[in-house]
This record gives C-alpha cells, sequence and structure tokens, in this order.
C-alpha cells in the first residue's frame, strides 16, 4: 500500500520531461488491473498515483494533461462518480479541441463521454452527437494505434 503522506517524495522523484507519460501509463495498467480483479489492486493505490500524474501535470506540463484526465474520468465513471468523470471528460475534450488536436485522446474522450451521457435517457442525443463524432475521428486517424502511449509490465508488483 502506498502512503500519501510519502507523496511529497514520490512526486519529487519525477522531474524529467517523460514521467507524466509514465505517470499516465501506470495509472492506466492499474486501473485495468483492479477493474478486471486480476491482481490485489486497491483503488487507493490507483488514485495515488493519478493523484500524482496530475501534480505532474499540473507543474510541469498541464499542456500535455488530456489523456490523464480522461482515463481518470474513466477511473470515476467506473467507481460510480459520473459527474465527476463528466467534468473530466469535458475538460479533456474542451483543451483537446480548442487547440484543434485532432487525435486518439479526443476519440477515447468523445466516446467515453458520449457512453456516460447515454445512462440518462434526457441526453441521449447529445450522447449520440459524441459517439457519432468519435467514430467519424477514428475514421480519420487509421493508423492512431501506432501512436498511443501504452506500458507493458509482466509481473509486476509493488509493495
Amino acid at each position: 500500500m502506498l502512503e500519501s503522506v510519502l507523496e511529497p517524495q514520490y512526486f519529487n522523484c519525477v522531474k524529467s520531461p517523460q514521467s507524466g507519460k509514465i505517470l499516465t501509463n501506470l495509472s492506466e495498467f492499474l486501473m485495468e488491473a483492479l477493474l478486471d480483479k486480476k491482481d490485489d489492486v486497491l483503488p487507493r493505490d490507483v488514485a495515488f498515483w493519478f493523484r500524482l500524474g496530475l501534480r505532474y501535470y499540473e507543474a510541469n506540463a498541464p499542456d500535455q494533461m488530456e489523456r490523464h484526465l480522461v482515463l481518470l474520468g474513466l477511473f470515476y465513471a467506473a467507481n460510480g462518480k459520473h459527474t465527476t468523470a463528466e467534468g473530466l471528460y469535458r475538460e479533456a475534450i474542451s483543451k483537446l479541441e480548442s487547440d484543434y488536436n485532432m487525435c486518439y485522446s479526443l476519440v477515447m474522450a468523445k466516446n467515453l463521454y458520449g457512453r456516460l451521457l447515454l445512462k440518462d435517457p434526457k441526453r441521449e442525443n447529445e450522447a449520440t452527437r459524441h459517439l457519432k463524432e468519435s467514430e467519424d475521428l477514428a475514421k480519420t486517424l487509421p493508423y492512431w494505434w501506432n501512436h498511443a502511449d501504452h506500458v507493458f509490465v509482466q509481473d509486476f508488483e509493488l509493495k
């Protein structure tokens, strides 16, 4: 288990330009393990790495945090915090669209946002619009998977 009192010490270790990508990938890996119930991963451990990633991006690369926001939104949605997830998706979409950054993160954000909105029948039209935009954008990015940032770790264990 990771202690939040140690968070400042961890944060001081993540200063390189690639640290944000590493923290996002680690958060995603742990979230998937948590959702798949494959390991003894606890929600607070996943939250720790997401929090550390947010602190990194806020301090070092606020213009590159969109993918982290989308994945954090997915984490909140999976834990029933739909209002928080919706806000994170909207923020990521807004940042990406305002920068004209048509990328896989925008496809993912719009798709997940649309799926979340489908839970509310009153917002079905808005949900459908985001899902359609996601599909249309994905067609313009035929090789997006070559540029996706993922980490593959075999037999990884935190103690």
